[in-house]
């Protein structure tokens, strides 16, 4: 999108603190209220791809307590669930309209909205107590589009078109989850990771095995959720697109065509990002490209979509919550 366009959707976003409460599986909730919010019956819903979302324990318990296929958009909006954990959303930006773009890994050129998931300001309490603040640096690349002033557990990208209400969801990603896992069972902490401490903590973990014993203690105690960080994400994401910018016809890439819009020619993004996540969302697989991206990606005779076509299939995943009829 243009530079333009992401200011303005930013200036017409909340100011202050944003929240976003979850517990697992909550997702088939939202989506079962989003649907009927634009018009779908419930009855429909469950005979066709969105049946899935109907065999959660927590619908089956609230629709039996119900006696059957009764509920409005409100109650399934808010439909309690065990375990809400509270996570703090923020916004950036990513990207250019440089030469350099491709660097990006944007679909096109310009810039891409930034969802960021950061945590609350208890866990980073607990994490500070228990833990020691400095370590926490340990768990980013700063060249990655991270907040600057929370500690961001997740972000999605996003391409928008207000004007077609279509959201190209081009990345879910996740550093501090890898990277603490990564120090967690790590045989030996090394000396360049250590020298980034400050001096109380390097000399508390001096003793090899003492920072990965500390966080394995904290992982199981306040981390569990995290095991599903990538669930909670799409989670925000569709809501922050459907509420926020109003957009309600969504689209993820497929893996290896993904790979090749965003010209990731190295090492890939783990493949059940872009296959087993939008699946366990209802996403479906297409052929058809957001509307705004169809030029820039595929001119004619361009060597992108030479590419698109060796590898052949859908190249997109695609949720429509607009009202459009539901596929079977």
């Amino acid at each position: 999108m243009q530079y333009e366009l992401w200011r303005d959707l930013v200036a017409c976003l909340p100011k202050g603190r944003t929240l976003f409460y979850y517990g697992r599986d909550q997702f088939a909730s939202k989506l079962l209220s989003y649907l009927i919010a634009s018009g779908q019956d419930l009855s429909a819903l469950k005979r066709g791809r969105y049946k899935p979302l109907f065999d959660k324990p927590v619908l089956r318990e609230f629709f039996a307590g119900k006696g059957g296929l009764v509920a409005d958009q409100n109650e399934l909006a808010h439909l309690c669930v065990p375990n809400i954990t509270p996570w703090r959303l923020t916004v950036d930006q990513w990207g250019d309209m440089d030469a350099d773009w491709k660097w990006n890994q944007t679909s096109r050129k310009g810039y891409n909205l930034v969802l960021q998931l950061n945590f609350s300001n208890q866990h980073n309490a607990a994490f500070n107590r228990d833990v020691g603040a400095c370590v926490n640096d340990l768990f980013h690349y700063r060249s990655h589009p991270v907040s600057k002033t929370s500690r961001t557990m997740a972000w999605a990208r996003l391409d928008v078109d207000i004007e077609t209400g279509e959201v190209m969801i081009e990345e879910i990603q996740t550093d501090y989850i890898r990277i603490f896992n990564r120090f967690a069972n790590a045989p030996k902490i090394g000396s360049y990771h250590m020298k980034r401490l400050c001096d109380k903590h390097r000399k508390a973990y001096a003793k090899q095995g003492s920072l990965q014993s500390t966080l394995k203690t904290y992982r199981d105690k306040y981390l569990t959720d995290t095991k599903f960080w990538d669930e909670i994400m799409l989670a925000a994401t569709i809501d922050f697109c459907v509420r926020e910018l109003a957009c309600k016809s969504l689209f993820m890439h497929q893996f290896e065509s993904g790979a090749c819009l965003k010209h990731i020619d190295g090492r890939k993004p783990p493949r059940s990002l872009y296959t087993k996540l939008p699946r366990k969302f209802c996403f479906e697989a297409t052929e058809q490209s957001p509307s705004f991206l169809e030029a820039g990606i595929m001119p004619k005779g361009g060597r992108r979509k030479n590419k698109l076509k060796a590898i052949g299939g859908a190249s997109f995943w695609s949720l429509d919550l607009t009202g459009a009829q539901v596929s079977a």
